[in-house]
């Protein structure tokens, strides 16, 4: 009854100051908070009246008013109190504000909103930190620095540790805090998705972050090495093979298939896997075949004297193990993790999960004022599901064992500035709604991918591309602007920082991307616009991959890639498929690539792979392996990887022909194509691009000795190897010089590479 009539005098207070036509807080239409103009005003109870309508404490008390003074002490009681003043008084003019003060809000459910929670269109409902302050809602719970104590020599693990650990190596009983350390589970292949009835949902097992910090799973070899791997090879060898590729050092290479293989068991030469004779849970991660799929495997023995390891799935690796005949001279590289064994640097840590000790060498003395927390919470951190014009801002979201956030239907509902960190799996997914989406964030450090954005469907659907959203063309119109994503992919390696999926008319702007292992952007669906970022350091531990990349399908059409600045693309691995900046896979069509800056790509600039009708102008490729490469791959696509999904569009009616008419054009059954021309890549353009630098301009590969350039519709007014055309690229400025010869060229068109990355606050 006293939070009932607290809350009752809270509603009347926001209630009168409407009838006094006073915002409680105003909202541009541009999602941007301009501030409240009752900020100030002082009432008959003496608190200053914020331009937060509730507050949100952890001292607080949910029996209080939910003011400055006396704020609540949950989330779900300020959202209460807002389905309350919807009910009694409406939302005021300007919305309304839930402030959170400063501090660590550590959940044990998901945070949910709901379509009851719903702003309108200029009355958002608000959810922010206190000015000044910052609130951190943690998937995490506190473990006490001071449980920790030093591993001594009357253990009965200390002869499993490591010479270099020994004195530092500390342990916690972790089962006195929680019993729910979560299951090491195989992962990679792919991004980590959300449950089905046929497929379980993948999430992240505990892990350890000291200061935010995320703690190196105990691993073989080191993660700070040069080359963070062993190596897997083909055949047997005599004796263990020194080094690595690329000029790397460490000498890990010790394994090799099985005379016979299984895709269940390794050989190995030497002793390493000797001081493993006792590990409880052992893992391997590595590139098993190819170098576009990582996968991690649970290993089930290791015999020392047949000097064998065999993985617990047989046939759990995607494209299996080893290699196929043109790959036998490769290598693949692996790791060995979950070992107590290896602990052998500062940040490693292990839990046994049987008697729940966790060993940890702290980088830093623990101390009172050390931070240690380990992820527990399974589900979505916070969930916007149907909600319309609601806005998370200046929060921080992070440690959970899956995503940090999920904003499912709805429209205009969107995350402002705010940080999303360390989430277990991937970090933010934005489905189905409309205009949502994230602006002025960080997303890092995610155990997938960093953001999948979809736009009318996802994966609930059985067949994605069948999505009423595309067969119309309506644009969702939600977007990723002026946002840093980094650190990608902890977990899965080969897992984008962006996944587009399935989507119409999404927007990708204005954001700084790097430090990924895979692709910066990975798209697909309908007249999406990717333009104005900066996207650098991408697939570092990968091959066959590109900065942005799509593949193979004929019906994702009208896609446009424009005024990027991809540049410093490089692989740690020596693989034949390489990485590249801009990369159209197996016949994937109609794409326009406009004003972009490519420099320094270790392989191709732009990789086009037979797509149809893919226009290339305007771009600046520069210090590249080579600027552009074409194949036909379309001359090997099946009617199943590319036709039949233009078939199930309606890409001969008026809406698709008028939006795409060289797609219309396209014969409507597989039998006018096959062995035709309309898979070779007509309708394609290379026109007016410039370049210096590049080992080489053009290079085609001719699958069946009739060449590929001459398939292409325009091959002109291209500059090959022009003289240094940017201001001052030693010091980064690669604006065009005025008189640099590209102007020379009739219709080539300046690129503003001032606009290009994160726009600083006005």
């Amino acid at each position: 009854m006293k939070n009932m009539k607290n809350m009752k005098n809270k509603i009347t207070l926001i209630t009168a100051l409407c009838l006094l036509g006073l915002s409680t807080g105003s909202y541009s239409q541009t999602g941007i908070i301009l501030g409240a103009n009752i900020s100030g005003m002082i009432f008959s109870d003496g608190f200053e009246l914020d331009p937060c309508d509730f507050f949100v404490a952890l001292d607080g008390d949910n029996d209080a008013m939910g003011t400055k003074a006396n704020p609540f002490a949950t989330l779900e009681q300020a959202r209460t109190a807002v389905r309350d003043l919807k009910t009694s008084a409406g939302l005021p003019a300007g919305g309304v504000q839930i402030c959170l003060r400063g501090g660590v809000y550590q959940r044990s459910d998901t945070f949910e909103l709901t379509a009851q929670d719903s702003g309108e269109p200029g009355k958002p409902v608000i959810y922010r930190s206190a000015a000044g302050e910052t609130a951190r809602i943690v998937g995490a719970m506190d473990i006490p620095a001071s449980g920790f104590s030093l591993v001594t020599s009357s253990s009965s693990i200390y002869s499993r540790i490591d010479p270099l650990a020994r004195g530092k190596l500390m342990q916690i009983d972790l089962s006195q805090y929680t019993t729910d350390y979560g299951t090491l589970v195989s992962r990679g292949g792919g991004l980590a998705r959300p449950a089905t009835a046929t497929r379980p949902a993948e999430v992240a097992a505990l892990e350890l972050f000291i200061d935010s910090q995320r703690m190196q799973l105990a691993r073989w070899p080191d993660a700070s090495e040069d080359f963070p791997f062993a190596m897997l090879r083909s055949t047997a060898a005599t004796e263990q093979a020194p080094g690595h590729p690329r000029g790397h050092t460490g000498g890990h290479t010790f394994s090799y298939m099985t005379s016979t293989p299984t895709n269940e068991e390794l050989a190995f030469w030497g002793d390493r896997p000797g001081r493993w004779s006792n590990a409880e849970d052992i893992w391997m991660h590595g590139y098993w075949r190819f170098y576009w799929s990582d996968k991690h495997v649970q290993v089930t023995d290791i015999n020392t004297t047949l000097k064998t390891i065999t993985f617990a799935e047989p046939g759990g690796i995607f494209y299996g193990l080893g290699a196929t005949a043109s790959w036998d001279s490769q290598e693949r590289p692996y790791y060995v993790q979950n070992l107590l064994e290896e602990i052998t640097i500062p940040g490693e840590w292990y839990l046994n999960r049987d008697s729940g000790i966790l060993y940890l060498w702290p980088i830093e003395p623990l101390n009172s004022a050390s931070e240690v927390m380990v992820s527990i919470l399974e589900q979505p951190l916070v969930t916007l599901t149907d909600t319309s014009y609601v806005i998370l801002r200046d929060l921080s979201f992070e440690m959970n064992r899956s995503y940090l956030l999920r904003i499912k239907g709805g429209e205009h509902s969107v995350a402002e500035r705010s940080r999303f960190l360390n989430a277990g799996i991937s970090a933010v997914v934005l489905k189905h709604g409309k205009n949502i989406g994230l602006q002025r964030c960080e997303v890092a450090y995610s155990g997938d991918a960093g953001v999948i954005i979809s736009g009318g469907n996802g994966w609930e659907e059985p067949a994605p591309y069948n999505a009423v959203n595309r067969r119309n063309l309506i644009s969702s119109g939600n977007s990723i602007r002026n946002t840093l994503i980094h650190d990608t992919g902890y977990w899965s390696w080969v897992t984008p920082a962006v996944v587009l999926e399935h989507t119409v008319g999404v927007r990708i702007a204005n954001n700084n991307i790097y430090n990924t292992k895979y692709n910066a952007i990975n798209f697909s669906g309908n007249n999406n616009i990717i333009e104005y970022n900066d996207i650098h350091a991408t697939n570092q531990w990968s091959g066959d991959g590109g900065a942005i990349y799509t593949g193979r399908r004929w019906d994702w059409l009208g896609n446009v890639i424009r005024y990027n600045f991809i540049h410093d693309v490089q692989t740690g691995f020596v693989e034949p498929h390489g990485v590249h900046g801009i990369y159209l896979d197996d016949s994937a069509a109609g794409v326009r690539i406009f004003g972009n800056i490519i420099n320094n790509v270790q392989h191709q600039a732009i990789k086009h792979r037979g797509g149809r009708d893919t226009i290339m102008q305007n771009n600046v490729l520069t210090n590249n392996g080579i600027a552009l490469t074409a194949d036909m791959a379309g001359i090997n696509a099946g009617e199943a990887s590319t036709f039949n999904h233009l078939l199930a569009m309606p890409y001969q009616g008026a809406l698709w022909s008028a939006a795409y008419p060289k797609a219309a054009l396209i014969p409507n059954t597989w039998e006018q194509i096959v062995g035709s021309d309309w898979r070779y890549p007509g309708g394609s353009v290379f026109q007016r691009n410039v370049g210096f630098g590049n080992d080489q301009f053009y290079s085609e590969g001719d699958y069946d000795g009739t060449g590929v350039f001459n398939k292409y519709e325009d091959i002109s007014d291209n500059l090959e190897n022009v003289e240094s055309l940017y201001v001052n690229e030693a010091e980064g400025d690669f604006s065009l010089r005025p008189d640099s010869a590209a102007f020379e060229i009739e219709g080539f068109m300046d690129i503003p590479f001032k606009s290009i990355g994160i726009i600083p606050d006005p």
